[in-house]
């Protein structure tokens, strides 16, 4: 699967991170959204399913992390990684436990956010059902979330 097969959702309210994210995903082939806010993203999300999202915590009105449950009634597929400049362990849990696939902190790290959006959109294929990809007959306990796991059944 290519890049440019997916979409990416940034939310973020402060414009100069959702450029620098825009065009660092766009320069790696893939198709971007913008959101500067949670009510905005919602709206975008009704409309057009994105691929993966990636959400800051601080956001005006409603948060990132309040906006979880809202986006799991629309996307219950969809990877959300939450990116934020105060990281906080009670935060991170709950909002994993909440339906973030992910949580980053700022300043970001773009090598680790690519692996991040790597991961979790392979991971997305795995549970889709790998987007037509054959693999052997699994017992029905077997845990498959890695791409290169999946290549090895594959070999």
């Amino acid at each position: 699967m290519t890049q440019s097969q997916h979409t990416i959702l940034i939310v973020d309210d402060e414009p100069a991170q959702r450029k620098l994210l825009s065009g660092y995903f766009s320069s790696l082939g893939y198709a971007v959204i913008e959101a500067p806010s949670a009510e905005k993203m919602l709206a975008i999300i009704d409309k057009n399913m994105p691929d993966l999202i990636l959400l800051d915590v601080r956001l005006p009105g409603m948060t990132g992390i309040e906006s979880l449950p809202l986006i799991r009634k629309r996307a219950v597929a969809v990877p959300i990684l939450l990116i934020t400049a105060y990281a906080d362990i009670r935060q991170a849990v709950g909002a994993v436990k909440a339906g973030a696939t992910d949580y980053l902190s700022k300043p970001l790290d773009l090598q680790e956010l690519k692996v991040a959006v790597e991961d979790s959109l392979d991971i997305q294929s795995v549970v889709r059902g790998g987007e037509g990809e054959t693999l052997p007959k699994l017992p029905h306990d077997f845990i498959l979330a890695s791409n290169a796991m999946r290549r090895v059944l594959q070999t």
